[in-house]
């Protein structure tokens, strides 16, 4: 839950890939992704990995005895009162928005959902906002577990450096103007959420948006968090210009609705069909040549290197590009948002 396993995150890109759309079990998700070589040694490193997630739940049905969700439903949901909540594996017919996702500034386009066995422990609730909130408060209030439980959820983990990882037990730990700051987002075909507590202060910010791989959610918790606090937490930067030069010429290509498929995963090359193509060109390429394109932030998730960058064009258009590196280079994902 803290992870800081190395076991190899099977599902860190933002975009529905092909492997997605056939019908899995967690035990073979699990099968497939834990018995590779992990990423690093054990508690040397932090990255993020919904493998974890998938294997604490197979833990808690061998424990229990339970299927997960039931489990879930009877031990956690019901008790905080997350009456609205369902299983997206087996309820998904009962989720009301519909989700989307663009190519580039492109229109809206209904998005492809991941089949059945996708959403487990690492994805597979799905609820209104209030919900969320309850949930929240139940954080704040100590109110289901133990207060030592919650201690060891929000406490930092450490790396055999010594070194913090920012993140607890299934939570990120950082601060919000010197006051605790609990937080974390989420993203399915479709939908991205983002949610932070400020349990010190008895404040929380909620937000489910329905766009995936769309910057808004987590734009408009910082917004609201910042009204209640004015100040919070800062990100650095670390600026690679051999990335930069890379991520403007395969811009500027797709400004064109040309890409060079050599310098992508076959998942990326299924994600840049004819109608991807076509929508990057007609959207970005009005916007005129690429004014700046600087890196904003850089991290390391299921065997990648992440790579966010900022865009502005000639005519003063501003948009967010989210992009994925593999050990040998090749381009994993390459998504444009608007800025929010």
């Amino acid at each position: 839950m803290s992870h800081t396993s190395g076991y190899e995150d099977y599902a860190p890109q933002d975009y529905t890939i092909p492997a997605w759309t056939t019908p899995t079990t967690a035990q073979a998700i699990v099968h497939e992704w834990a018995t590779k070589p992990l990423d690093f040694e054990p508690g040397t490193q932090y990255q993020y990995s919904n493998t974890n997630f998938n294997i604490v739940g197979l833990i808690v049905e061998k424990v229990s005895g339970q299927p997960f969700w039931p489990f879930l439903k009877s031990r956690v949901l019901d008790p905080v009162g997350l009456v609205h909540t369902i299983d997206l594996d087996t309820q998904h017919d009962q989720l009301e928005p519909t989700g989307y996702f663009r190519y580039a500034l492109g229109p809206l386009r209904p998005a492809l959902m991941e089949a059945p066995g996708w959403y487990f422990a690492d994805g597979g609730m799905a609820m209104p906002v209030a919900d969320l909130l309850a949930w929240d408060i139940s954080l704040m209030d100590e109110s289901l577990l133990r207060h030592s439980s919650y201690a060891a959820m929000e406490t930092p983990t450490k790396l055999k450096n010594g070194q913090e990882s920012s993140y607890g037990l299934g939570l990120s730990v950082n601060e919000l103007d010197g006051h605790r700051l609990l937080s974390h987002t989420g993203e399915v075909g479709g939908f991205v959420a983002a949610n932070a507590v400020v349990p010190d202060d008895k404040f929380a910010v909620a937000v489910l948006t329905n766009q995936e791989a769309s910057p808004a959610a987590s734009a408009i918790m910082r917004a609201v968090a910042a009204v209640m606090r004015p100040s919070g937490p800062t990100t650095g930067a670390d600026d690679t210009a051999a990335a930069e030069a890379l991520a403007r010429r395969v811009l500027a290509s797709l400004q064109k609705g040309t890409i060079d498929r050599g310098l992508f995963t076959s998942n990326a090359n299924f994600y840049f069909d004819q109608q991807g193509l076509s929508d990057f060109a007609s959207s970005l390429g009005p916007l005129g040549d690429i004014r700046t394109l600087k890196q904003t932030s850089t991290s390391l998730r299921g065997g990648m290197r992440y790579r966010g960058f900022a865009v502005e064009f000639g005519n003063g258009t501003r948009v967010n590009l989210s992009t994925y590196f593999t050990t040998d280079g090749k381009i994993e994902q390459f998504l444009v948002e608007p800025v929010s």
